[in-house]
C-alpha cells in the first residue's frame, strides 16, 4: 500500500528460513527413525511406506508426513525368505556350532589318549629294559650262563628296538643298542662276568628268589608277544624252577655250616633237616642227588654233635634223682623210728 513503510526483506526472510530449518531438522530426524524401523521390513513393505509417508513439499524439498492408517502387504514366500533369516536357518546354525564343537572336543580327546597310550608304553618298555638289564649283570655267578646271558640281552635289545621310536632323542638308547647288538653277535661267546655270590643271609636268599621270579615273568612275557618260542621258553622256566631248588638247598647248607661254625649244632640241625625235606619235595629230585648226600651227611654229623652236648646233661640229672632218692629212704627211716 501507499504510503506504508515495508517491511524489511532481510528480516522476513530469515524467519523464514528459520522455519524452514527448524523443519527440515525435524523432518531429517524423522525420517532417520522411520527408516531405521523400515530397513527390517522386506523390500516391497519398506517402498510402500516410503511412498507413503514421504511426500515433495510445497518449497521443493521431502518432508514427512506418516500415515496412520495401517498398510497390509501380503508378501510372497519367495520375497520375505530371501531377505530375511529365517528361525529354522538359526537353529541349524547353532546346531552346526554344536557339531563342529563336538568333532573338535572328540579330535582332542583322541589326541590326548593317543599321548597318554604313547607315554604309558615308552614307560613301560623302560621299565622291562631295565629289569632284563638288572637281571644280566644283578645275578649271581653260580646262576648265570653263557646261554642265559645271551638270552636277556636278545629281550633287552628286542625292547629297546621298540622303545628307539617312541623316544628319538635319547642318546643314551641309541648307544645302548650298539653294544646290546655287538653281544648279541657273539652268540654263545658272549662274556659272563658276575661274580658268584654266597647265599648265607635269608635277605640275600630272597632277593635271589625275587630275581628269578621276575625273569620268570619276563620270560613269559616275551613268549605272549611272541619274541620267544614256547618250545625255549618252556626249557627256561624248568631252568628257573632248578635254580630255585639249588638257591634254597645252598642257603640251608650255608646256613647250617655257620651254625656249626658258631657252636650251634641244634640249629645247624634244623638247618640241614629243612635243605633235606626241600630236595624231597622236589617233582623231579634226581638231579639233586649230590646235594641230598651231602646234606645228610651233615645232618648226621649235627645230630651227633647235638647228642654229645647232652650227654653231661643226662649225667647230672642222674645224680640229682639219686640225691633226691637217698633223701626219700632217709626220710623213710626216721618216719619208721616215730611210729
Amino acid at each position: 500500500m501507499k504510503g506504508r513503510c515495508p517491511r524489511p526483506l532481510d528480516e522476513g526472510d530469515a524467519a523464514r528460513k528459520l522455519h524452514l530449518t527448524s523443519g527440515l531438522q525435524r523432518s531429517v530426524w524423522r525420517f532417520t527413525l522411520q527408516v531405521a524401523r523400515i530397513l527390517w521390513r522386506p523390500p516391497k513393505v519398506v517402498k510402500h511406506s516410503f511412498k507413503k509417508n514421504f511426500a515433495a513439499s510445497p518449497c521443493g524439498s521431502w518432508s514427512y508426513r506418516p500415515h496412520h492408517q495401517a498398510t497390509t502387504l501380503r508378501r510372497k514366500a519367495s520375497g520375505s525368505r530371501g531377505s530375511q533369516v529365517s528361525p529354522l536357518m538359526i537353529t541349524g546354525l547353532i546346531l552346526a556350532g554344536l557339531l563342529v564343537l563336538v568333532i573338535i572336543v572328540y579330535s582332542i580327546q583322541i589326541v590326548e589318549k593317543g599321548n597318554l597310550e604313547k607315554a604309558r608304553k615308552r614307560a613301560e618298555l623302560t621299565d622291562r629294559c631295565r629289569r632284563c638289564a638288572d637281571l644280566s649283570d644283578g645275578l649271581p655267578g653260580q646262576m648265570m650262563t653263557p646261554a642265559l646271558k645271551l638270552l636277556l640281552t636278545r629281550l633287552e635289545l628286542a625292547l629297546s628296538e621298540r622303545l628307539q621310536p617312541l623316544d628319538k632323542g635319547n642318546d643314551k638308547l641309541a648307544a645302548r643298542l650298539q653294544t646290546l647288538r655287538a653281544d648279541v653277535a657273539k652268540g654263545e661267546a658272549i662274556e659272563v662276568r658276575n661274580p658268584p655270590r654266597q647265599i648265607l643271609t635269608e635277605a640275600q636268599a630272597k632277593e635271589s628268589r625275587f630275581m628269578l621270579e621276575d625273569l620268570h615273568a619276563q620270560i613269559v612275557r616275551a613268549t605272549k608277544e611272541g619274541l620267544l618260542e614256547q618250545a625255549e621258553a618252556k626249557r627256561w622256566v624248568q631252568d628257573i624252577q632248578r635254580m630255585l631248588a639249588i638257591l634254597h638247598i645252598e642257603f640251608f647248607t650255608n646256613l647250617g655250616k655257620q651254625a656249626l661254625q658258631q657252636n650251634q649244632p641244634q640249629r645247624a640241625r634244623l638247618a640241614f633237616e629243612r635243605g633235606v625235606q626241600h630236595i624231597r619235595r622236589q617233582p623231579a629230585p634226581a638231579p639233586y642227588q649230590a646235594q641230598l648226600k651231602q646234606l645228610e651227611a651233615l645232618l648226621e654229623h649235627a645230630n651227633a654233635l647235638v647228642l654229645k652236648n647232652e650227654v653231661p646233661k643226662a649225667d647230672e640229672s642222674s645224680e640229682l634223682a639219686e640225691g633226691m632218692k637217698a633223701f626219700d629212704d632217709d626220710d623213710l627211716w626216721k618216719k619208721n623210728n616215730v611210729y
